[in-house]
């Protein structure tokens, strides 16, 4: 009996099964420096629960910075879908750079609707206490 044994893990295998490589799941063609920006782009909506931390928490920092932050980010992420607009294809993995991109879209705009509406409140609660006091 030489069979191999079913607990080794296939790098360590003969004859491992063969594995899917990134390139197998992004069927597109996009340029390696437009390729890592829009990696760039979804990378930085997924932290898009940080900025609503902020904006909430450390209101004077995140009121100022991310409501132009994520307008700026949502607006590079409307001319990459106008650029190649396969990007935007429906019925693709969850893994797939068209999938990750699409999903990042409503995450720049919850970012930017939090923002917006933290920079309107303290900017409405600043104005009334001048309007207030003279």
């Amino acid at each position: 009996m030489h069979d191999q044994n079913p607990y080794t893990p296939p790098s360590l295998q003969r004859n491992p099964l063969p594995t899917k490589s990134p390139t197998d799941l992004d069927p597109i063609d996009l340029p390696p420096k437009d390729r890592q920006k829009i990696e760039d782009l979804i990378s930085e909506a997924r932290k898009y629960y940080l900025g609503i931390f902020t904006c909430i928490f450390c209101i004077p920092f995140g009121i100022l910075f991310f409501p132009a932050w994520y307008l700026f980010l949502l607006v590079k992420w409307h001319s990459f879908a106008a650029k190649y607009p396969a990007l935007l294809e429906a019925g693709l993995p969850t893994d797939s750079i068209q999938a990750r991109f699409k999903s990042s879209r409503w995450k720049l705009i919850l970012g930017s609707a939090v923002a917006s509406l933290a920079f309107t409140f303290l900017f409405g609660h600043f104005a009334s206490r001048y309007l207030a006091t003279n």
